[in-house]
């Protein structure tokens, strides 16, 4: 389940660190999602000390992706469709 980078990591090789949600999306109890309902994705991993701002809008994010550690996302503030 983890690649390389995480082997050195007490942190993140706890799993009882880590939960599931129904759409596959692996979060560590360290992370802040807001508003998870608006994150379309499925199957990523969230590391500790990331931060999800989907109450601001809909997050978009590709399949198997590893989010790591001090990452922020935010919807952009000039969204096109």
């Amino acid at each position: 389940m983890y690649c390389d980078y995480f082997q050195h990591r007490e942190d993140i090789k706890n799993i009882s660190n880590f939960s599931k949600t129904s759409k596959g999306i692996i979060y560590s109890k360290y992370c802040l999602l807001k508003n998870s309902r608006n994150i379309l994705s499925s199957k990523i991993v969230i590391c500790p000390k990331v931060i999800l701002r989907s109450d601001l809008g809909m997050i978009k994010i590709g399949e198997f992706s590893i989010l790591s550690e001090n990452v922020l996302i935010k919807p952009s503030q000039n969204e096109q469709f």
